[in-house]
């Protein structure tokens, strides 16, 4: 059985199948009857429903080069200041994406038409079609073709290119105007020849010449023998039949030879009379003289001969008078080197039929007729054909063109390379790795981007690429922002809708989604919805309520979820949304007090501003920190981030000196405000206590920085306070919440015994305050130790930071020790010294230090230095770099994204990761507001507090960690 994109299949047992139609000239088949059927039957569908291949014939990059030759050509054409506007006839258009990728790039020399002294527009371009369902598909209003319409730069034809003649063309829906004759013409013929009708010749000896026949089988039996559905339960059985040329080709030649006798057994000589005449030469006397050529090689050889498509372009070359350009792009022989034995037609099936096209031929009758040809020069291509009917020296520009477009007109090239980057190999794929890792491996952005471009922003590449451009997109800088815009809105502009399956608008929509475009997501996202209607899934209704959510629009947040569900009323995203994101009685309303630190403007403010669920009702200032109260408050005016739902956002002023001894005014807005039901708490560690007291007086939730304290006695003092269970304490610790954390444990594991850690830090400050600073340092430093433990799942052991640490220098270093069962993983062969549920389950509560430095050191315990620098705010990132004993394995996140490279001895393979750990500690936080019954303790910061205050104490001499159950 034929299958798509497979040959034909070869019929050996025919007695087994039913006979559709006996042993007949190819040219008068029944398959030329079905081939026509099938675009009758099948018309848009063909290619919407992707059963006929496009993107080879049909991308911007090709596009782009006919749109030159085409130029070059009027160009050559009106030399003489004699403006003649040049009719292009594209031939078999079928779906219409290269009729508008082509009129696309014309666009672009639209601006030099009034310089070259054009009166008019200097082309007409007129898409044929056999089918008119077609026509009216591509003319219809809501076609993108549809520009081009009212620019009167197209128009459409049906055409019949087996049977019609170019003064049968009639152009226009409303059959207004025909072609004038002598016209000069472009012929576009992408993909159509090899569909035309063709011949198969078999030559033995100079007066020993076949042509083929061909009997069709079926697995069933067919009572309509041209239904297109026959192709896919057909099969075909050859034969050859001795033809008559009524002369003698030539004097020399040797009537004894007789090599037909090597044929295969089943490729059985008929000799049927009515049919030993090749009825086409008959009035052809270029065609005679083509199949001459061929004789003379004297050589046994056979070859296709593309009757249909010569007899086409001879009508269309007498019609012009000779003022002919065809561009053809079509698979086929670019020679006759090919044509060494005597062999079957090669038909290819792929719902359709189409045949190799043999351009050898076509070339050699133009030449008869003093035309000019030039082609691409590779043969295990896709072929790119350019002839003339007159010789080159008519067309110089064209031909120059065509020379320096040689390499780009390859279509395939692209092709190649788009298919090379979906396999693993190219990718860097490596099972074994990924499954270590659990990640795939891509090329980075630039490269992804480089193809596009390369492709000239084709929709269909961008559509092949979309994983390794979604996976590279995230951590872009200001130019990279403004180049991928412009690369998304040209390929916007190229999208032709066609394809059910292939919805480009989403994708771009996506990457704007991820890149933090949010205004111009929603722009795609509609757009998907206008351009791919037979398509729409819930997801994008969905995703569209998300982007207005972000934009903290209800309204239209609401609308879009709702239809979401209008779809799919079980849509699990649109169900879970609408719970989370739209009940307003689920939302938490907040005030913020203190603004001291950078953790509030580095951890919380950057994605709470997003979150429609969480209404800030006002900023109280505390001592010293009004101008950075002030900057917020303006700065969430600008942005418009209180919702209007909950009324206007206030700056807590009325206390002018803001001291530290006046905490009345705050309990005065507490209790007169029953509307907050939560804080936001950012004020220095030495206030934390009484501020705490205050708010819990009120019962309102508080959400505080990790640690809370850097004593174990005042945290757990602290935690004493905290006897409400109607409240929730939250200590917010981003790393705690960090996916890529959690699953480094599981590539560490993989990469051997863990050696060594080096953690570099580089920490914007402003502060001038010296206190406030250390301050800083020491919380910015539990978060490094805090990542270091989720990431090896970990003990810390031991920590000494030198002096030189906390006498006011740029640069800080501090050294630590930690027990994990990756240090010993190869040591004993076992774990069995360690038990990993003990390792995260304990508290941290002495210290002891030891002036012996050698007393710290063991072998099976993974050393550790964390190196600090104040940087500007700009360079702020961190970066974890793990040497293992079979891969160095580097983490490094700089701004939203984090970056994984893993260095083994072989290569070297490079990730990106989302980080999505401060939005899900916001969620968790609003979650346990509104549901006080959940489950949450606060045991790990008594952890972190011991980590700070062993590093106040460590700076004379390492400072060991003991633990009690």
């Amino acid at each position: 059985m034929a299958t798509n994109g497979k040959e034909a299949v070869i019929e050996e047992d025919p007695n087994s199948k039913f006979l559709v139609e006996p042993a007949t000239p190819l040219p008068k088949s029944c398959l030329w009857k079905i081939l026509q059927r099938f675009y009758e039957v099948k018309s848009i569908d063909a290619w919407r429903e992707n059963k006929v291949p496009s993107f080879i014939t049909s991308n911007t990059r090709l596009a782009k080069c006919y749109a030159r030759l085409i130029h070059n050509y009027i160009l050559d054409f009106n030399s003489n200041n004699n403006f003649r506007k040049v009719q292009i006839i594209e031939i078999g258009g079928g779906h219409g994406r290269f009729t508008y990728m082509v009129l696309r790039a014309l666009e672009k020399y639209e601006v030099i038409w009034n310089d070259l002294g054009y009166p008019d527009i200097p082309f007409k371009y007129i898409f044929t079609d056999i089918t008119k369902e077609n026509i009216n598909f591509l003319s219809d209003k809501g076609n993108v073709l549809n520009e081009f319409l009212g620019k009167k730069w197209l128009d459409f034809a049906l055409f019949d290119a087996n049977n019609n003649i170019p003064d049968d063309i009639v152009i226009g829906i409303n059959k207004e105007e025909k072609i004038k004759s002598d016209s000069p013409i472009i012929l576009i013929c992408n993909y159509v020849l090899d569909s035309l009708l063709t011949d198969s010749i078999a030559i033995e000896s100079f007066d020993n010449i076949y042509r083929s026949l061909v009997s069709v089988y079926s697995i069933n039996k067919e009572d309509d023998i041209t239904h297109p559905d026959i192709t896919d339960r057909m099969s075909l059985q050859w034969s050859w039949l001795k033809v008559d040329l009524n002369e003698s080709i030539l004097n020399n030649r040797n009537e004894n030879v007789n090599m037909i006798d090597n044929f295969d057994n089943n490729n059985i000589l008929e000799d049927i009379k009515s049919n030993n005449k090749l009825e086409y030469i008959e009035n052809d006397e270029i065609m005679r003289s083509v199949i001459r050529s061929y004789i003379s090689y004297n050589r046994k050889l056979s070859f296709v001969l593309p009757i249909g498509a010569i007899k086409m372009l001879r009508n269309f070359y007498e019609f012009s008078n000779g003022n002919l350009l065809v561009l053809i792009g079509d698979k086929g022989y670019p020679d006759e080197s090919e044509f060494n034995s005597i062999r079957i037609p090669h038909i290819a099936i792929h719902g359709c039929m189409s045949f190799m096209v043999n351009l050898h031929a076509i070339k050699l009758y133009f030449d008869f007729l003093g035309g000019y040809s030039i082609a691409t020069k590779y043969k295990d291509t896709f072929q790119i054909t350019c002839i003339s009917g007159k010789n080159k020296s008519n067309i110089p520009r064209t031909i120059a063109s065509f020379i320096d477009s040689m390499d780009e007109l390859i279509p395939d090239t692209l092709l190649n390379i788009q298919r090379g980057f979906e396999t693993r190999n190219i990718l860097n794929y490596d099972t074994d790795l990924t499954n270590k890792i659990g990640y795939y491996f891509n090329p980075e952005l630039k490269t992804f981007l480089s193809i596009l471009r390369c492709s000239e922003h084709d929709p269909y590449v961008f559509w092949m690429l979309r994983r390794g451009i979604l996976d590279n997109i995230n951590n872009l800088n200001i130019r990279q922002r403004s180049d991928i815009l412009y690369d998304l809105r040209q390929v916007y502009k190229n999208i032709y809708p066609l394809e059910i399956s292939i919805d480009v608008c989403d994708i771009l929509a996506q990457v704007c989604l991820k890149s933090g475009f949010v205004s111009e997501a929603i722009f795609y996202f509609k757009q998907s919805l206008i351009l791919y209607p037979n398509s729409i899934h819930p997801s994008t209704y969905i995703n569209l309520a998300k982007c207005y959510q972000s934009k903290k629009d209800q309204i239209n947040s609401k609308y879009y979820c709702e239809k979401a569900l209008e779809i799919d009323e079980k849509y699990q995203p649109a169900i879970d949304f609408r719970s989370e994101f739209l009940d307003l009685s689920k939302g938490l309303s907040y005030i913020i007090v203190g603004c001291a630190t950078s953790w509030l403007f580095m951890d919380i403010i950057p994605t709470l501003q997003f979150d429609t669920m969480y209404n800030c009702i006002g900023i109280f200032p505390i001592i010293n920190s009004y101008n950075r109260c002030l900057d917020l408050y303006k700065y969430f005016k600008d942005i418009g981030y209180n919702n209007n739902n909950f009324g206007e956002l206030i700056l807590f002023d009325g206390n002018s000196d803001f001291s530290l001894d006046n905490f009345d005014y705050l309990s005065s807005i507490l209790e007169s405000r029953p509307d907050i039901e939560a804080v936001i708490l950012d004020v220095p560690i030495n206030m934390m206590k009484q501020y705490l007291k205050v708010i819990w007086k009120y019962n309102k939730h508080v959400m505080t920085r990790s640690p809370f304290c850097n004593c174990v006695m005042e945290a757990y003092q602290l935690l004493s306070l905290h006897k409400s269970s109607k409240t929730i304490w939250f200590d917010y610790s981003p790393v705690k919440y960090e996916t890529i954390l959690l699953q480094m444990y599981n590539i560490l594991k993989k990469f051997g015994t863990l050696r060594s850690i080096n953690v570099k830090y580089f920490l914007p400050l402003e502060d001038e305050n010296y206190q406030n600073i250390n301050n800083e340092i020491f919380y910015r430093i539990i978060q490094c130790i805090s990542s270091i433990h989720i990431s090896i799942d970990g003990t810390l052991i031991w920590i000494y930071a030198p002096k030189n640490y906390q006498n006011g220098e740029n640069n800080r270093v501090i050294y630590c020790s930690w027990k994990s069962d990756l240090s010993i993983k190869h040591t004993n062969g076992n774990n069995t010294d360690l038990n990993n549920d003990e390792l995260t389950n304990n508290y941290f509560i002495e210290l002891q230090t030891d002036d012996d430095t050698s007393n710290f050191n063991n072998l099976k315990e993974v050393q550790c230095k964390i190196d600090l620098d104040i940087v500007p705010w700009e360079k702020c990132c961190i970066e974890y770099y793990f040497r293992c004993s079979q891969a160095d394995i580097t983490l490094r996140k700089e701004g939203p994204v984090w970056d994984l490279n893993v260095n083994t001895q072989n290569q070297i393979y490079v990730s990106k990761i989302q980080c999505v750990g401060l939005q899900t500690a916001n969620n968790k936080f609003r979650r346990l507001c509104k549901n006080t019954e959940l489950n949450y303790r606060l045991d790990d910061s008594i952890g972190y507090t011991a980590w700070w205050e062993a590093i106040e104490q460590s700076s004379d001499a390492p400072v060991r960690l003991l633990y009690h159950n």
